[in-house]
Formats: structure tokens, C-alpha cells, sequence
């Protein structure tokens, strides 16, 4: 897993550094940065799998993605790894040039990995300078340094990123080969995921009904039909078009059989069976990145939501289920969170992002006595949680 993450130079994340945990949340107001985390984090697992132009994902030229006063046009993205069976721990940076004010185009400047803090030898580097050594891996690279750096990418990728729209998640689409075990960002594709998993292994999707239908009674059995669907095509600035053909459909079925399409569901329906459905996926991946997961969860359900992700990523011991990092605005759902794992981020006035984990904040256990973790953070300002007003008075 991943055990901190820094990033340099990304949007308004001019310098920051967060430690991690198997289950992570970041919190704080709009627009202060906690988005331009994940997308930072997304983008340095795939420098391990993609050229670096598409490791930065979305529509973007020139040096757009480079916070406005980097002295250089440069992107640092690194972290520090660490299997959780054993004590050998990886560091893994790479800086990456913008060299054109115009153009979409990127290249690698820098490349730093470590084994326990020795630096790994990257004499012979192969491929060229637009992609990083990981990716480019040759047979030319000294063993010992191939079989670091392969193990660096087995901690690092693949991550799945998602800001889940349970509208679009609950429309039929059509089977797609290159979207097997998988669904969209925005999680359009439920559907022929849930399929393949049906294909692959009958009893994973009967444990997917019944967990399902154990948090919501209402329903006594999930199934799949043929529909007419929707497929996407997309473009390499992520746009997308859609065609039309035979697709998949999720209905759920009540004790009385009566019969509810997905898109009449709730949207906590949907989104305790998408992430249900992530939880059961064959090949599961490395870091699972996810955007404000308790929209149109009922509050006192956001508990069960945290318990079920916690529960999975108990199983990161064996390597089966991914770190998971959380953005959200909800202190219900923060509620659910230790101190440790929470990171508090803040937009300051000159324009660049802050990261503050919470487990730094000097008087926190004497606030925790009468409050919820998320009563204090609705409550008191960040100053007052770090007693940073309390110092500023003192000097």
C-alpha cells in the first residue's frame, strides 16, 4: 500500500505531502484541493502503465496542469510503498517537463526509485524520455533494478477512479469487450460489470444478491435482462460519443415480485450495489480512488457504507483489495474515520493547497471527549483545531 503521497507543481497543489492509511479520507471546503489529490494519485499509477500524456487524464495543453507559480514547468509526483507482509519498503518519484506553453506534450526530467532507501540503478533506461522507466521497462535494465521496479508497479497500479452519478449508473449499456470487469468513472457500466462477474462466477454474483438484499430488504433478488443499451466511444481528451445497440439492464425484483428498474431505484440503492460490486471484482486494483461516495445515501446508512469499505480493505493483508482514498463533505460519514485517517485540506490565499492530517492537530483527543470526529470539524475552524489561534495570540 501506499504509506504517503506527495505531489509538487499539480494545479493549486504547490507542495504537499499526506500520509496514508489502508482506508483514507480527505476533507475540506470546495476547491481546496482535495479533487486535484486523487487526480495527482491516479496519475502517478499510470506513469507505470500509460505514456505520460495520458497518465494526466482529461482535455489539457501546454502547462495548464502546472500550478501558476512553479518556478519551472514542472509536475513531482512520488510516494512512499510498502508491501503489508513484509518489512522492505519501496520510494518511487518521478518529475515530469511540460515544455511547450502550446502543445500536449510532457516528458520525463527526473526518475528516483528506492529500495529501502537505496537508490535504484537506472544507468540503462531504455524507451524515451515521453515515458517513465516503469513503463518502458527493458530486458537492458540491471536484474536487481527490473525486479524493484516491478515490484514498485505491482504496488502502484492499476487505480480505478470514480465520481459515481447513480443515474447514469442505473442506464442498460451495452457489452463491451474493453470494458470488462469494469465500469466508467462516473459509473455508467454497473450493468455488464455485474454480467461478467455473473459469466465468470455464479457464486460471487449470489454473494453480491445477498449482501445486497441483506441491507435492503425491500428487494428479494437482483436480476439482469436483455435491453436495449447505450455504448461509448471515446475520444482522447476523455468525450465521448453514444450508439445504440443490445445492452444488459438491472432490475430489482420485491418479495411480492413486482419488478423495479434500476433507473426507478434509489440512488442508494445503486450505490451500495456499485460498490458491492468493486468489492467482488476478480483482479482487484491497487488504489481505489473515489469522489464524495455518500451522495444520495441516507445518513445513518453512510456507517454501513464505511463498514463494508473498511471490512474489504481489511483484506489489503493478502493483497485483495485495493487502498482506498475518500474524498467527502459529510460529517457523518467523517464520523465513521480516526484521526489518523483523515487529512484536512485548505486553499490558502495565495492560491495553493494545504494538506493537514487531522492526527496533528495538538488538542484533539480533549475535543473528542463530548464529539463525534465530524461534529468537530463542523463545528470548529481549522485554527481552532490546531490551535493555531491560541499561537497566533501567544506571538
Amino acid at each position: 500500500m501506499m504509506t504517503e503521497f506527495h505531489v509538487k507543481g499539480y494545479k493549486s497543489l504547490a507542495d504537499v505531502k499526506i500520509p496514508l492509511t489502508p482506508i483514507h479520507v480527505l476533507i475540506g471546503q470546495n476547491d481546496s484541493g482535495k479533487t486535484s489529490v486523487l487526480e495527482a494519485m491516479l496519475a502517478l499509477s499510470r506513469t507505470t502503465e500509460k505514456p505520460l500524456d495520458e497518465a494526466f487524464g482529461g482535455a489539457w495543453t501546454g502547462r495548464e496542469l502546472v500550478y501558476h507559480g512553479s518556478p519551472e514547468p514542472t509536475i513531482e509526483l512520488g510516494c512512499k510503498l510498502q508491501f503489508a507482509s513484509e518489512p522492505t519498503h519501496f520510494e518511487y518519484m518521478i518529475r515530469v517537463g511540460f515544455p511547450s506553453p502550446q502543445i500536449r506534450y510532457c516528458r520525463t526530467i527526473e526518475e528516483r526509485p528506492k529500495r529501502d532507501n537505496v537508490p535504484v540503478d537506472l544507468t540503462w533506461v531504455g524507451g524515451e524520455a515521453s515515458n517513465s522507466v516503469i513503463y518502458a521497462m527493458s530486458a537492458g535494465l540491471p536484474t536487481d533494478s527490473r525486479r524493484s521496479i516491478e515490484e514498485i508497479k505491482k504496488l502502484l497500479a492499476p487505480a480505478q477512479y470514480y465520481r459515481i452519478d447513480p443515474k447514469t449508473m442505473g442506464l442498460a449499456a451495452n457489452l463491451e469487450p474493453a470494458r470488462a470487469f469494469r465500469m466508467d468513472s462516473d459509473g455508467f457500466g454497473l450493468s455488464t460489470m455485474l454480467d461478467d462477474i455473473n459469466n465468470d462466477d455464479r457464486e460471487v454474483m449470489n454473494a453480491i444478491k445477498g449482501e445486497f438484499c441483506q441491507l435492503f430488504p425491500e428487494f428479494k433478488k437482483i436480476k439482469l435482462t436483455q435491453s436495449p443499451g447505450t455504448n461509448r466511444t471515446y475520444q482522447p481528451d476523455g468525450s465521448f460519443e453514444l450508439t445504440k445497440g443490445n445492452g444488459k439492464a438491472i432490475v430489482f425484483v420485491t418479495p411480492d415480485g413486482h419488478e423495479v428498474r434500476a433507473q426507478q431505484a434509489s440512488d442508494g440503492a445503486l450505490l451500495f450495489l456499485a460498490f458491492l460490486t468493486l468489492s467482488h471484482l476478480p483482479k482487484q486494483p491497487k488504489l481505489l480512488l473515489i469522489e464524495e461516495p455518500e451522495k444520495g445515501i441516507y445518513p445513518k446508512r453512510l456507517e454501513e457504507l464505511v463498514r463494508l469499505l473498511r471490512q474489504r480493505s481489511e483484506e489489503i493483508e493478502s493483497g485483495q483489495f485495493p487502498q482506498i482514498i475518500l474524498t467527502t463533505h459529510s460529517p457523518y460519514l467523517i464520523s465513521s474515520f480516526t484521526p489518523e485517517e483523515v487529512t484536512l485540506m485548505r486553499r490558502e490565499e495565495d492560491g495553493s493547497s494545504r494538506a493537514r492530517p487531522l492526527r496533528d492537530a495538538p488538542n484533539l483527543e480533549s475535543f473528542l471527549g463530548p464529539f463525534y470526529l465530524g461534529e468537530l470539524w463542523y463545528n470548529l475552524s481549522e485554527e481552532e483545531l490546531f490551535g493555531d489561534v491560541a499561537k497566533a495570540i501567544h506571538d
